[in-house]
């Protein structure tokens, strides 16, 4: 082969290389930069939005102000322009929130159902704070925020009922209160799947039966209550016996039979997320409600 040829092939085969080599380095820095562009992107967004005095407080980062903007326009709508606090940050870097929605959803339920409220969006969980009157009004707000359409959030539930309103909501008399306060932190207990009483719940049972001989002319409601599990006939029965049951042991302890109703809801008023382990347990509860 001439020597110009042999030239030809060498820089034709070394052009071949050096191609070769500039898709490899092309494809490698494509990697490279989109493993940094994830890695940059890993932080999420958060928004904190505190209620206090009518006045709602917006806080955290969100990733454009686009989003930013969505959030204020909302909470200005539901608060009025004077009564909404800006302290977003917009932070180019984050990752894209999914709860935007949800977020939206919580202004009215701030305003009009809980006080001195926190609602805390990060990643795909939900922190509900402050105080609201009731056991059905906790509901209302927990199903509101889980039921928007959109990403499904984890809700931690943090709501406390106000100590001066009964399990319903109703402004409570100093009876309702005082039962509240035996309650406050503690549950009746009973037998995994039935309706015996445990030994431990006695003492707590025997000191509401005390309270309810200082008020002989008061009329209760003994709610039964069951977590979503297994099948709603079932839970129904279930609540109901045991709210039968506690009747029957403050009977025991000398309240009037006529002074007590025992009524079981089965699983149709949680208070709690009930896909969750501690819901569930919350969930499983009696209540005692004093009648008008």
């Amino acid at each position: 082969m001439p020597l110009t040829e042999k030239r030809v092939v060498i820089i034709t085969v070394s052009a071949l290389l050096l191609l070769s080599f500039a898709c490899v380095w092309t494809q490698l820095q494509s990697k490279i930069h989109k493993s940094t562009s994830a890695k940059a992107k890993t932080a999420s967004a958060t928004l904190k939005i505190s209620e206090s005095s009518s006045v709602a407080t917006l806080s955290g980062a969100v990733p454009d102000q686009a989003t930013k903007t969505a959030l204020i326009n909302s909470a200005e709508k539901v608060f009025g322009l004077s009564n909404v606090v800006d302290k977003l940050e917009v932070k180019a870097k984050l990752a894209e929130p999914i709860w935007v929605d949800q977020a939206k959803a919580a202004f009215p339920l701030l305003k009009s159902n809980v006080s001195n409220g926190t609602f805390m969006f990060k990643d795909k969980t939900v922190e509900v704070r402050g105080e609201i009157t009731g056991e059905d009004a906790k509901t209302k707000v927990l199903r509101a925020i889980d039921g928007v359409a959109g990403f499904d959030l984890t809700v931690n539930d943090q709501l406390q009922i106000r100590t001066g309103y009964g399990a319903r909501g109703k402004k409570a008399g100093p009876l309702q209160i005082k039962l509240n306060d035996l309650l406050a932190g503690k549950s009746i207990e009973f037998d995994t799947g039935s309706s015996r009483l445990r030994s431990e719940s006695h003492k707590l049972l025997d000191a509401i039966a005390h309270v309810l001989k200082a008020d002989a002319d008061a009329n209760i409601e003994i709610g039964g209550h069951t977590d979503s599990n297994g099948i709603e006939t079932k839970n129904l029965r279930m609540s109901q016996r045991r709210a039968e049951t506690v009747k029957k042991y403050l009977v025991g302890k000398g309240i009037t039979s006529n002074r007590i109703q025992a009524v079981g809801y089965g699983s149709s008023l949680p208070i709690a997320d009930d896909s969750s382990f501690d819901g569930q347990r919350q969930n499983r509860r009696i209540e005692f409600q004093v009648q008008e």
